[in-house]
């Protein structure tokens, strides 16, 4: 007992010096093997039913990863949700909220693995959601051939249903179909 007492204390100050550098190389040893990888995730608002948002949302956001090379080399643009949650909203309005990210696929049990967003937050503002059935209208592009004309026209389904921002769909009162033509037909 007297060895091993001996063997631990004598030099201690020696031994505790040496252990200090042994964990300071490993920890850049470590941080030497880490690396950083951008990928550009989809991105998606979740909003109340009832409610639409009115301004024009980024498709895709930056995401950084951080950690093993194999590991963040194996992850995908699916295996990271980035969304921005607005289902706790009940009023018309400008809302700002933070971008939260979750793990799937083979993110899911990666670690060490840090992810970041770029940007940190998204505003949007939400209107609410309305519906309504408008009549469609054909358009004719060019003219008929010669000895010809257009006696008259009809379209099966003579409505659809649209829907959107109550602000718009309120002004659509009819909707032109892409242009047919009918030039030397």
């Amino acid at each position: 007992l007297n060895k091993i007492r001996n063997f631990f204390l004598k030099n201690w100050n020696a031994k505790l010096i040496c252990l200090a550098i042994a964990v300071i190389i490993s920890l850049f040893y470590k941080q030497g093997t880490v690396e950083e990888r951008y990928l550009r995730v989809p991105f998606g608002i979740l909003t109340p039913g009832g409610f639409v948002t009115v301004d024009d949302i980024p498709k895709n956001v930056r995401i950084s990863l951080k950690g093993n090379r194999n590991d963040i080399y194996s992850i995908i643009s699916d295996d990271i949700i980035a969304y921005a949650d607005f289902r706790d909203v009940t009023e018309e309005g400008s809302y700002e909220r933070s971008i939260r990210i979750e793990r799937t696929g083979n993110a899911l049990y990666m670690s060490p693995l840090e992810i970041s967003v770029e940007p940190l937050t998204v505003s949007a503002f939400l209107e609410k959601k309305s519906m309504k059935r408008v009549g469609i209208t054909p358009v004719f592009q060019g003219m008929p051939a010669e000895g010809y004309e257009i006696a008259g026209s009809f379209l099966l389904p003579g409505t659809v249903s649209v829907e959107g921002p109550e602000n718009i769909i309120k002004r659509i009162d009819m909707l032109k179909i892409k242009p047919v033509s009918i030039d030397g037909k």
